[in-house]
């Protein structure tokens, strides 16, 4: 019985191990073959930036790539993470902040620049703005990233835009500029993106500053000057100290 029942189950099996023999010759995908892992790596990098199409009409639709990673498996295509659709082209957002102190001999905080562009030329603490982030908020969190100096209590305000073309060598960049008046010096200490953070006299502002800092640093001291608040002694210096700085408000890197 024992023998009868081996010849059976060998004679049943043989079947299953010709098909399980013709299942592996079979490929998973019917496609070409998957290029290289370097390719795959190289790919989603050259994919990114802007593209540009034309849609219905004479508009032009302008597909910006965000960001854009290489596939887990290598049989599924690159994953695009986040894609926006503008019809037109966006710069980018930065802040800069300038801070005043309301002594005998007033003060202008700046600080040494850690990176490129204008690595180690002096600058005013600023950056860019995070998605979804509030103008005042962006100054504030910069102003306190790069030297240490909490502005909530300094009472921020606007000064005005600056968007001249080819203000930043980077690209397209706006930057909203903020200012305020402290009542005397505080301590400060470069970080981030700043390699040294100092208060400077208004009236010795070094002649060269990064971007075009120069001309937001001289429409800060007018504004602080017509502000209501501001001493009629402290309000003269900072129309005398803006009057001193004059152009090129743009500088090149070195």
């Amino acid at each position: 019985f024992v023998c009868r029942l081996c010849a059976g189950m060998q004679r049943v099996a043989g079947p299953f191990s010709q098909l399980r023999s013709l299942w592996s010759r079979i490929p998973l995908v019917s496609k070409p073959a998957t290029p290289p892992r370097t390719a795959q790596r190289s790919s989603p990098r050259a994919m990114s930036g802007t593209h540009t199409y034309q849609c219905a009409g004479s508009s032009e639709m302008r597909i910006h790539v965000i960001r854009q990673c290489a596939p887990v498996c290598p049989r599924t295509p690159p994953q695009t993470h986040r894609v926006r659709l503008c019809r037109y082209p966006r710069p980018g957002l930065t802040v800069d902040a300038v801070m005043v102190t309301g002594e005998e001999r007033p003060q202008v905080l700046l600080i040494r620049r850690k990176n490129d562009p204008f690595a180690g030329s002096w600058a005013l603490p600023g950056g860019f703005v995070d998605e979804g982030e509030d103008l005042g908020a962006a100054a504030a969190r910069e102003l306190e990233e790069e030297t240490g100096l909490s502005a909530r209590e300094a009472g921020l305000t606007q000064v005005g835009a600056f968007g001249e073309p080819g203000r930043d060598p980077r690209g397209w960049c706006v930057s909203v500029a903020y200012a305020a008046l402290l009542p005397a010096q505080a301590e400060v200490l470069g970080a981030d993106d700043a390699e040294e953070a100092q208060w400077w006299p208004v009236a010795e502002v070094p002649g060269r500053l990064a971007f075009d800092h120069k001309l937001i640093l001289r429409c800060a001291f007018q504004h602080l000057a017509r502000q209501d608040a501001t001493p009629a002694a402290l309000a003269a210096g900072l129309r005398d100290a803006a009057a001193r700085l004059e152009g090129p408000w743009r500088q090149e890197p070195r």
